[in-house]
This record gives C-alpha cells, structure tokens and sequence, in this order.
C-alpha cells in the first residue's frame, strides 16, 4: 500500500504514513487499464471532458504517482546517508567504551599484581612509604676538634646533612702553623655536645668553626723622587698584582691595608706603561710598616728600600735598631754610642781611623757603623741585646798611639781634592770650583759649584742619564746660602745650596723648592769634571 501524500510504500494494514504523517484510508486497486495509462501522464488525454470530476480525480491520481515516483528515491537517498552515519557514530561510541573497559581492567589487574609482588616479597607495610629526613653524626663532637675542617665538612656532608656551614676564627700568628683550619667547634642545629651516631633532621644547621692567621695590618710611606724634566709620570702600586692606588710624580704618599701573613711583590708601574716598572718583595708576618724610595726613568722605576719595621712584641734580649746604618754616618761617634745603648744594645766596641791630616774631617767623625757584621742594616731589623757593635770613626793622624815620630807641626800642603781652594780660602765658599756628591743611593748625584764660570752643574751617574743641568748662580755664597733658578719654559723654580755648617765645606745641604734638604759630600774633583765631561749640557 502506498500512502496517498507522500507515495511512500506502506504496509497493508498501516493507519497513518510513517514518513510523512499522512492518514491512510482503504481504497480499491485501480482496474487493469488504468495501470496501465499510469505509465504515462497527459494532461487532457484519457479522459472524458463531459465526466469533470472523474476526470479530476483521475488527474490527481496522475500527478499523485508522478510525485511518488519522485520522492520514493530521496527518502531512499536519506535512509542511505542516516545509515552510514549511525555506523560510524556506533563504531566511535563502541571503541570508546572498548578502551575505557580496557584501560579498567589493566589498573585493577597492575593493582593486583603489585600486590601479589609486594606479597612475594613478604611485604607485611600496609601504609605508603615516606621520604628518610633524619641523618646520623659521623663522629661525637670532642673528636672532631683539632681535624683539618674541610675533612669534616665532607663527613657530615656524606653522612646526609644538607646545610652545612663553616666559620672562620682569624687568631692565629705566623708561629701557629700548625692550628690552621684546624676545628675549634662543631654544632648541629645548635647543640655542641653531641654523640657519635646521634640522629638528627637532616636539614638541622652544621656549623664548623676553624681557626687562621690573623690579619696583618700594613702601612707603606712612599717616599717619591720627582724629576726636573724628563720621565716625569705618575705610578701605580700594585700589590700581589691588585692595585693599591696611584702615586703622582714626585708626591710622597702613604697606603694602608690588611692581608693574610704572606710574600708579597710590590710592583710600582708607570701609569700609562706596564712595562716600565720595578718592584720588591715583602715578606708579611705581623703588622708592619715600610718605607720605599722610588725614582722615575724612561725604561724603569727604580725602587729602594729605606726600611721594614715590624711592630711586634721583641723577644726578651731582642732589640730592633730604629734607623738605616747610613744615618749614622758622619754623625760624632759618641752620639752614635749613646743612641745604640737607649736602644738597648751592650756590647759596643770601637775601630779609629788616624788618618785626618789637613782638619778636612772633625775629629770622632763616624765613617760605618756595624751589627753582628751587617754595615747595611735597616731600620726594623732585630738583633740580639748583646750582638756585637763596631763603630768605626776618624781622628788626626797626629793622636795616633801607634805613631809617636809624627811631627805635630801643620803640613805645608793644604790643598783640597773637592776644590781648587786650599782649605782657608774654601772655608769661604765664595770662590774657586767645588765638588760633592751624594751617598748611599743605588747611583750617585753630582754638585759642581763653579764660582769662577757664575756656574753650578748638576748630574747623575749610574742611573743611566746622559745629561747635565747648567744653571746660572743668581746671588750669595755658599756660607749664607746660594742661589739657583731653573727656567723651565713657564715654570720657573729656585733651589739654595749652603754648607752644612759655616765655615766647614765638607758637607754640602741642598735645600730644594719644596722645603726638603738633601746632603752631599765631598769628592774629587777630578773625578767628578771627568764624569761630567762624558754628559750632554743643558742650560736652564
């Protein structure tokens, strides 16, 4: 049966068309013909125009099949794509719910194996495992004191405990080698009496405390040459290779700072050349104060040491000398005497030279001082009380024990080495050539005083420089003081020179433009012309 509507294929005894909703009334089969006049649709053709409503129907009927034959095939298309479309929601949901069954069934079967394991294995624990936070000391408190500190930082470490500290103890001088990083104390999470295989929470605080040196506190006094012209840079101080500050050319300065006990090189390096440099080692084991004179060259800066002064507790029967020997040179020698017993010496013995002829030299002048041997201590050095001193001075030929056939009379000579003068006229320091030089240093500075050119020539030897300084004499004499300016295109700057003491040539006093005096002595003349005669002059 077909429903009338829609033309859909019904079952005979359907009601309502299950397509299209339509009701279903029983009607009779259409005869033969009819059938067979439905294989084709004519409008106005086969029927009757007197028989209007029969001919209507039967056009419906016409129409009616055309439209069943239509839509029989889209709802067939339909039922084809709603198939296809269930298959493959079905097949999702199924393999969906395939795997979630599986995925099930493996957790209980995991669950159920690990339990048959943990059987198998006489597992008795029914609650979860929990992380160990605990650790065991190594070793009881007491015997970790006196160990090497990193060797115990790494026991406790291995033993589990996970904050580990040390501290130092900076109290050791240089005579306790044998306490360095060795342990004083040991606590865990703040209990210091603890037992070997004591058990604590692993994150408790370990604090090792060992001991060190102690810092050494020093001080240097720089004491800075300044050149007339050339090589005229600033300098750096390097410690150990750590910059210490920079020295400008020719100011004295002074640097503090505190450091482990120690050698140190101290390195002083031309400011704009690393090259140029010169340096000193220090040895550092107690606070102490040193002092170093530096001059500046073109290839070098020369560095020496005036002294190194420990400022330590002495020893009993130490006594540590407080100046270079070179101070006390052509000082009298019971001056000298009397400051080496202040500083506590006792064993003080004496070498005379009789060998002052022309009164050139005062009497008990001292040419050395000497200390169990050294000629060149310095000061800070240290010596036993009783160490043997020798002081060595001059006295006239004439008091000499050992000579009683020499004539007391003058000698008719009386002629000078330093000078063209004889010793009266020289007294006067007005006229004549003169010479002096310096002593002590690591090379020797010249002074020709020429009052007959109006000339005073100053030079170095041995340092390297081939130059001469020419300056013209402005006023005086060398008893009240003379006059030199240098001329150094805008800077114009005036030095004095002046006997030492009125009427005694033999020691010359330079006073320079900052106030300082620098001494000189006298020496041959001779010698001093030839060692100028080799250098290249220039006027000022």
């Amino acid at each position: 049966m077909k429903c009338s509507k829609c033309g859909a294929d019904l079952s005979e005894d359907a009601k309502f068309c299950s397509y299209c909703g339509n009701r279903i009334e029983a009607s009779p089969e259409p005869p033969e013909e009819e059938k067979a006049a439905d294989s084709t649709i004519s409008y106005g053709y086969g029927y009757a125009p007197s028989d209007e409503p029969a001919q209507k129907t039967q056009w419906e009927a016409q129409a009616s099949k055309l439209q069943v034959r239509k839509t029989k095939e889209r709802p067939s298309n339909q039922k084809s794509k709603l198939s296809t479309y269930g298959k493959i929601v079905a097949a999702t949901i199924a393999a969906f719910v395939f795997l979630s069954l599986v995925a099930l069934l493996a957790g209980k079967i995991g669950s159920g194996s690990a339990g048959r394991s943990d059987a198998l294995r006489g597992s008795s624990t029914t609650e979860p495992s929990t992380a160990v936070s605990t650790a065991v000391v190594p070793h009881r408190a007491a015997e970790c004191v006196g160990q090497e500190y990193s060797t115990v930082k790494n026991e406790f470490r291995s033993a589990g405990f996970t904050n580990v500290s040390v501290e130092k103890i900076e109290d050791l001088k240089i005579t306790e080698a044998e306490k360095v990083n060795a342990v004083e104390s040991i606590s865990v999470g703040g209990n210091a009496d603890f037992s070997k295989g004591q058990e604590f929470d692993k994150s408790d605080e370990v604090i090792i405390r060992y001991h060190v040196y102690e810092k050494c506190n020093v001080t240097l006094h720089i004491d800075f040459v300044p050149n007339l012209m050339f090589s005229k840079y600033n300098v750096d101080l390097l410690v150990n290779d750590i910059n210490r500050g920079t020295l400008e050319h020719g100011e004295d300065k002074d640097f503090e700072f505190s450091v482990d006990p120690g050698e140190y090189t101290l390195i002083f390096e031309n400011e704009d050349s690393s090259s140029v440099k010169g340096e000193v080692t220090l040895t550092v084991d107690c606070d102490l104060e040193a002092s170093y004179k530096i001059s500046c060259f073109n290839d070098k800066v020369s560095v020496e040491t005036l002294y190194v002064d420990r400022l330590t507790e002495l020893a009993e029967g130490e006594v540590k000398v407080d100046v270079a020997a070179s101070e006390y040179e052509y000082k009298n020698y019971e001056e000298v005497t009397t400051a080496l017993k202040t500083l506590g010496f006792t064993n003080i013995k004496y070498e005379i030279l009789y060998d002052i002829t022309l009164g050139l030299t005062s009497d008990g002048t001292v040419k050395s001082v000497s200390i169990a041997g050294q000629t060149e201590f310095i000061r800070g050095n240290v010596f036993p009380a009783d160490a043997e001193i020798v002081i060595t001075y001059h006295m006239p030929e004439e008091d000499d024990p050992n000579n009683p056939h020499i004539e007391s009379s003058s000698p008719t000579d009386t002629s000078v080495s330093y000078s063209t003068n004889d010793m009266e006229t020289a007294k006067n320091g007005n006229s004549g050539v003169f010479s002096y030089k310096s002593i002590g240093g690591i090379y020797d500075v010249y002074w020709i005083i020429d009052f007959d050119e109006g000339y005073v020539y100053t030079f170095c030897d041995g340092n390297g420089d081939t130059t001469c300084d020419r300056l013209k004499i402005d006023s005086g004499n060398l008893n009240d003081g003379l006059i030199i300016t240098y001329h150094d295109y805008d800077d114009i700057w005036s030095y004095g020179l002046h006997f030492k003491w009125r009427n005694q040539p033999d020691h010359l006093v330079l006073l320079d433009n900052d106030g300082f005096e620098l001494d000189f002595y006298p020496t041959s003349l001779e010698n001093a012309l030839a060692v100028r005669q080799s250098k290249t002059i220039h006027d000022y």
